[in-house]
């Protein structure tokens, strides 16, 4: 007798069996597809300034190592796709490697248009120098861009659609930059999306605002019952260490190309290919899957961050301390915040000028080179990851170089105009002549909210002031004096009042965006804060002075504080740091963050000199003697004329002298 529970039995199996059948033939109808992607990250500013003296003995020089970098990391990698032009791939690369390939290595660049024309390779390139974008305002990379561009565009070299930046970074602002460029497919770090949101089943591709993102690394495995498609990654990493057997610049006395090491990668491809991978760039696979018909997914929250959070936080560039020591993450940044102000005041002073008749290409021309020495200064590993002294220098050197050019730009041109104290706010646009440099008036007042400073063995001195006319904002003035203990890190921490993280992404100046924490699963994030704003609670925003302090933001996941935190305080000597507490709207603090950072208002007083007029050659332009200056000359021409024409007496009268 058969019961009601062996029928039930029965029907389940029968179900079970059917099920699993159904599956088995989905998928083999199913049209399987394999792609193999890979992304070699090159960076000619690998140690920015060179190595000699990091091994405390010479090494090579600045160029020199870029030499190495070519010859013995990229022709070689570039030359095994040369010999395979049915493999694709993409190479990422500032636009500097390609000054350097057009002027000292034209082979190797002639090899490499010629696979980008003919669609074998991309090239990706976002920035003329590997910056920190994250950390400056939105002008920086669109300087910086403008530089890329007119390189590939010198160079009759095709630029890909597709971006991955420096150290992965990522953001929600970056994506809109792009969109705004027709770049159409951004590779966003696996890791980074991980650390934010935990293990996920990856997806052939998402899209995120305009933008199509790929997860760079992660390999997929996707089967919709019409499509089966496969994705892996062969390379994705510095390129630099390809073809040296994993040896990166900074191991420069055996950094060189190992040709058994790349033949074994060339027999990884080969066999890849021989399993039915399709070895080929990221814009051919997006294409591909796109007409496909394959819907992409919705790429979760974003904050902007770093290809390895889980060990490098964008702090690690922002106030980490490097393993070899020497870093001055502060100092460097702020003085590179400092630098890029300069500059836009001084393009503002040129626009001005060209308003008012005066010629202005040659200022210009002296702007753009203040911008590449600006790009070149924000390199990320002159403060991160682990910089030695030399970069460390590289970032400051060409800081001051930018801000001599911007100084030079200003003096001149202030001077042609006849000003001697101006004062030039980069945001309106506008010139004032003034009667000297004026300074906020504030008065000092009791603190509006507890801090915790942890300084060993520093003096600090805390003082809030109230800024006349300034209603709602409150600053904060914390000095800290020189070490006297075996601790140089300082520690300042805001209350935070809300669970949710209230920022302005990187190259997203003008707005405030929103994100709850229980979007996110991280313990522990940092940003680095553009433009200096952040929210500690409803209508209460903590904006710091970037040219004081410009460290990470860090927030911890169940702290009730938000962190700024220098590991690499300078223990000889004190410093200041500059914040403003504003209660208010989100525009209100915009407003304030763009006038102190972003598009500042400064003050200038022009070296007196006397101003020259265009195509005037009255008065004495700067650098010219006067004719004071040119009697003593004078002087001498006449007494060797009266000399000659006393020897000519003599030699007429047939005497001798």
């Amino acid at each position: 007798m058969i019961t009601c529970r062996q029928v039930n039995l029965r029907k389940a199996l029968l179900i079970s069996l059917g099920l699993i059948l159904i599956l088995f033939l989905s998928n083999a109808n199913a049209v399987e597809r394999k792609y193999l992607l890979s992304l070699y990250h090159y960076n000619i500013q690998y140690v920015a300034g060179g190595v000699d003296g990091l091994l405390g003995e010479p090494g090579p020089d600045a160029e020199e190592l870029e030499d190495r970098i070519i010859t013995e990391s990229f022709a070689p990698v570039v030359d095994l796709f040369y010999r395979h032009p049915d493999w694709g791939a993409d190479f990422e690369l500032q636009a500097y490697f390609i000054e350097v390939l057009s002027e000292r290595f034209p082979e190797v660049l002639t090899k490499l248009k010629e696979m980008a024309g003919s669609g074998q390779i991309d090239v990706v390139s976002l920035h003329y120098s590997d910056q920190l974008f994250l950390a400056f305002p939105r002008r920086d990379l669109e300087a910086s861009y403008q530089l890329t561009e007119e390189i590939f565009q010198s160079n009759e070299l095709t630029h890909s659609v597709t971006v991955f930046a420096q150290e992965g970074q990522f953001g929600e602002g970056l994506a809109r930059f792009l969109e705004e460029r027709e770049i159409t497919i951004g590779v966003l770090p696996k890791n980074l999306y991980k650390y934010l949101h935990g293990n996920i089943t990856p997806l052939p591709y998402y899209t995120f605002g305009g933008i199509y993102a790929i997860l760079g690394g992660e390999w997929v495995n996707y089967n919709d019952g019409t499509h089966q498609i496969t994705v892996g990654w062969s390379f994705l990493d510095d390129g630099e260490k390809l073809a040296t057997g994993g040896l990166d610049p900074y191991f420069h006395p055996w950094f060189y190309y190992d040709p058994v090491a790349l033949a074994g990668y060339e027999f990884e491809l080969s066999l890849r290919e021989s399993e039915g991978y399709r070895i080929t760039t990221i814009s051919k696979y997006i294409e591909e899957i796109e007409t496909l018909g394959i819907t992409p997914a919705e790429l979760l929250p974003l904050l902007d961050g770093t290809w390895q959070p889980g060990s490098h936080l964008t702090s690690k560039w922002l106030g980490g301390i490097s393993a070899l020591g020497g870093n001055d993450d502060n100092y460097v940044r702020t003085l590179q915040y400092t630098t890029r102000q300069h500059l836009l005041a001084a393009e503002t002073l040129i626009d001005h000028a060209a308003n008012r008749g005066v010629s202005a290409d040659k200022f210009y021309q002296e702007l753009d080179e203040g911008w590449r020495y600006q790009c070149l200064a924000e390199v990320t590993d002159c403060t991160g990851i682990n910089p030695w002294q030399g970069e460390v220098d590289y970032g400051i050197e060409h800081a001051n170089l930018a801000l001599s050019k911007a100084e030079e730009i200003i003096n001149s041109l202030g001077g042609r105009l006849g000003y001697e104290n101006i004062r030039i706010d980069a945001s309106s646009g506008e010139v004032i002549e003034t009667e000297g440099p004026t300074e906020e008036v504030k008065t000092e007042t009791v603190a509006s909210l507890s801090l915790t400073i942890d300084a060993p063995g520093r003096e600090v001195d805390e003082k809030w002031y109230s800024i006349t006319g300034e209603e709602g904002r409150t600053d904060l003035e914390l000095s800290f004096g020189p070490m006297t203990g075996n601790k140089s890190y300082v520690t300042v921490r805001f209350p935070w009042q809300f669970e949710k993280i209230v920022y302005s992404p990187a190259l997203e100046d003008g707005k405030v965006v929103e994100h709850p924490m229980s979007n996110f699963v991280f313990d522990r994030f940092a940003l680095a804060l553009a433009n200096g704003l952040i929210g500690l609670g409803e209508n209460l925003f903590l904006i710091k002075h970037c040219t004081s302090v410009h460290v990470a933001a860090t927030i911890n996941r169940g702290s009730d504080t938000i962190e700024f935190k220098d590991d690499t305080a300078p223990p000889d000597r004190g410093f200041t740091w500059r914040f403003s507490l504003i209660s208010g709207d989100a525009g209100k603090a915009l407003a304030l963050a763009d006038r102190l950072n972003v598009h500042p208002v400064l003050d200038f007083q022009i070296p007196p000199q006397v101003p020259r007029e265009e195509g005037c050659s009255c008065s004495t332009a700067a650098g010219a003697r006067s004719p004071h200056s040119l009697l003593p000359y004078l002087l001498i021409v006449l007494l060797f004329l009266f000399a000659k024409m006393v020897r000519l007496k003599f030699f007429v009268s047939g005497k001798r002298i």
